[in-house]
């Protein structure tokens, strides 16, 4: 099962380049645990980065026991510090399972979404998954989408 994961993990990885992001595999080698991650490349003229991360109990593990997402605005975005309400929709219905909490790590914004196997599998099957924070609306790249598929693959 583990070298099924690491090849899944490189052949993804090296399709992932293709995609705009990349899936990656960290073993804690202190605590033993290990992190599955998709995450998007930080270009600036990409918009948001919609970053998606499974933990697993030890690195051992062939199930994760949970997820999470990050949706990263791009630098230069404006602040959302006063006004960060965000409302999801999946294929034009209502997500409310995907609202977020808001963080300013550093220099940073982030929007942050525990998140169920299940509903990352809706999302993995939607067309469009589109977000509005206050005002400004926006929507998860396919580049995305297909990042969240592969990771779903390399957890099955």
């Amino acid at each position: 099962m583990k070298i099924g994961l690491a090849c899944t993990v490189m052949v993804c990885a090296i399709a992932g380049s293709a995609l705009g992001g990349q899936l990656t595999e960290k073993v804690d080698r202190f605590k033993g645990t290990k992190t599955l991650s998709w995450e998007s490349f930080r270009d600036q003229d990409r918009g948001y980065s919609f970053n998606v991360y499974a933990h697993f109990s030890t690195a051992a593990d062939s199930a994760p026991y949970g997820y999470y997402s990050l949706l990263v605005p791009p630098r230069g975005t404006e602040s959302f510090a006063v006004c960060h309400q965000n409302h999801w929709l999946v294929d034009g219905i209502p997500a409310p399972e995907l609202e977020a909490a808001y963080s300013t790590p550093g220099q940073a914004q982030i929007f942050r979404s525990t998140l169920t196997r299940q509903t990352l599998e809706k999302i993995s099957r939607a067309k469009t998954v589109e977000f509005k924070i206050c005002n400004t609306e926006g929507s998860v790249s396919a580049s995305d989408l297909g990042g969240l598929r592969q990771l779903l693959d390399a957890t099955n």
